[in-house]
């Protein structure tokens, strides 16, 4: 299962970048595209939210439900669910899995962000779905990840 990642580094404490991080259900904190949460299987604690959608590059509309929150481990994990009928048109053959962690460095004085995506795709499409992840990793995450850096900057 091919993974991207993409990383930066925060002058920040873990902790610190965790607490705007956490919420899955409300990342307009640091994600800079146009959100909306569905409040599908959605507990009171917003960590614990069910399902999201999200806005993505070229306005196509993305469901993504939680399947994993730790705050102890700083990170959770959520499915992109209907991605078979986006206009991306990468044709994946099994999930689509995405992973936001925050790791403390350099004597916990500043915070790695890693957020990371599992996929398999057909072997006909290969070249495709490269590219279109490529697309994703410059048009989403890297302006996502540079979103964060800036707002905890101040």
């Amino acid at each position: 299962m091919p993974t991207l990642s993409v990383t930066t580094v925060i002058d920040r404490p873990a902790p610190h970048v965790w607490a705007v991080l956490r919420d899955f259900r409300d990342p307009s904190a640091w994600y800079p595209m146009a959100l909306a949460a569905d409040g599908t299987g959605s507990p009171p604690d917003p960590a614990q939210a069910g399902i999201r959608r999200v806005v993505a590059p070229g306005g196509a509309l993305l469901r993504e439900r939680l399947v994993e929150h730790d705050d102890t481990g700083c990170r959770y994990t959520y499915e992109v669910l209907d991605l078979e009928r986006q206009p991306c048109g990468l044709q994946l053959t099994g999930p689509c899995l995405a992973t936001v962690r925050v790791e403390s460095i350099i004597g916990g004085t500043m915070a790695r962000v890693v957020w990371s995506v599992r996929y398999d795709y057909a072997e006909d499409g290969a070249d495709a779905a490269r590219d279109q992840v490529r697309r994703l990793e410059r048009d989403m995450f890297r302006p996502a990840l540079r979103e964060l850096r800036r707002r905890l900057s101040h």
